[in-house]
């Protein structure tokens, strides 16, 4: 009596698939494990394979066919003895239980086989003690099941995420892009932090970044403002937020009245947090307030990137790598260069475009010209 082969769930939550394409045709000998064709879910491409042998007598739903319910009849297959293989008659198996064999380094011989005439099959191998309790997840799932492990997610993290998705959600925000030329920053840091001697305090481009942006908040007051829901709060002094990463994950604590703040002060102040934050002392005052944050991720080699902005903050600066390239001077002549890519994301609700560049403008003209940040 021929054995119909349903339209299989090939995750927790299919419904239904695409018959994406048949592996085989009617009148091919099928054994168990052989993939006999390839199913479409919302998800993925998976393959669909035989769990016993036989010849496939009929298909019933073509290849390319959508919205196939699960448990459908797609195809009619005439049961009969798998052949046991000659070269292996030691131990039978299905070419995809060995395939998974040697993936997992597992000695078949220590297999009982549920198939045919004893013949080890795929799903024997997903038994606890072989695969782990895999036996109800879907193919997809359990490639990368067998090569992962469960990272526990402390408070702290599951409140980052929360944030992240609300902002990433709520709060519409745009980018706006600006190269900087970057040659007497650098000359200007190297030059004070000869002054200082080997033992003292090294003036970091963080440190520039954070002088610049508190100057110009106070440049552009407008900016200096965050969304209290249904009005927007100007502020006064320039709170800026630096991230920092962390062992237990990223944190953004507050300089505040920053822009009363000279650069070799703004720079103890940096180095400070950094060392709390690492220690895990930050209160929370310490991680309160703020209407701009800074990130840089220039010293890891990234040459450029978009923040996405949190709130209390209406913005976020994201500051790349140092690169050498040719560019065109004020005489049009082609010359080496040192250049910053940077990143102004900004809260929509408060800053609209040309706000916002009038903002990103003031904060290049510092960094180009860093005499006005030691004034």
């Amino acid at each position: 009596m021929p054995y119909q082969i349903l339209m299989p769930a090939l995750s927790p939550t299919m419904e239904d698939g695409t018959l994406a394409r048949w592996c085989v045709g009617e009148g091919d000998r099928i054994a168990p494990g052989d993939v006999i064709a390839e199913i479409e879910t919302d998800k993925a491409t998976l393959e669909f394979e035989a769990d016993r042998a036989g010849t496939l007598r009929r298909i019933l739903i073509a290849e390319g066919s959508a919205g196939v319910a699960v448990n459908t009849p797609i195809a009619e297959l005439h049961p009969d003895v798998a052949r046991r293989d000659p070269v292996r008659a030691r131990v039978a198996a299905s070419p995809r239980a060995r395939s998974m064999a040697k993936e997992r380094g597992i000695d078949l011989g220590a297999v009982t086989g549920s198939g045919p005439a004893g013949r080890i099959i795929a799903r024997d191998l997903e038994a606890p003690g072989f695969a782990g309790r895999l036996g109800d997840e879907a193919p997809g799932q359990r490639v990368w099941r067998r090569r992962a492990s469960d990272v526990p997610i402390d408070q702290k993290r599951k409140a980052f995420v929360a944030l992240m998705a609300e902002a990433n959600r709520d709060v519409p925000q745009f980018c706006l892009r600006r190269e900087i030329l970057a040659d007497r920053l650098l000359a200007t840091r190297d030059a004070l932090n000869e002054g200082t001697g080997p033992e003292g305090p090294r003036l970091s481009i963080t440190d520039f970044v954070l002088s610049a942006c508190a100057l110009a908040l106070q440049q552009v007051p407008e900016a200096n403002a965050i969304w209290q829901g249904d009005r927007i709060l100007r502020l006064s002094g320039s709170d800026l937020s630096i991230a920092i990463a962390t062992g237990g994950g990223l944190v953004a604590p507050v300089i505040r009245d920053a822009e009363t703040k000279r650069l070799q002060a703004l720079s103890r102040e940096l180095t400070t947090l950094k060392t709390r934050a690492r220690a895990g002392r930050l209160s929370l005052v310490d991680l309160a307030g703020g209407s701009l944050a800074v990130s840089n991720l220039g010293m890891h080699g990234v040459e450029s990137f978009d923040a996405i902005v949190t709130p209390p903050h209406s913005a976020i600066l994201a500051v790349g790598s140092v690169l050498r390239k040719p560019v065109v001077d004020d005489q049009n002549r082609i010359v080496p260069a040192s250049t910053i890519q940077m990143s102004l994301s900004v809260d929509h609700r408060v800053t609209d475009g040309a706000l916002g560049a009038a903002l990103l403008s003031e904060i290049a003209a510092g960094l180009e010209d860093p005499q006005r940040l030691l004034a």
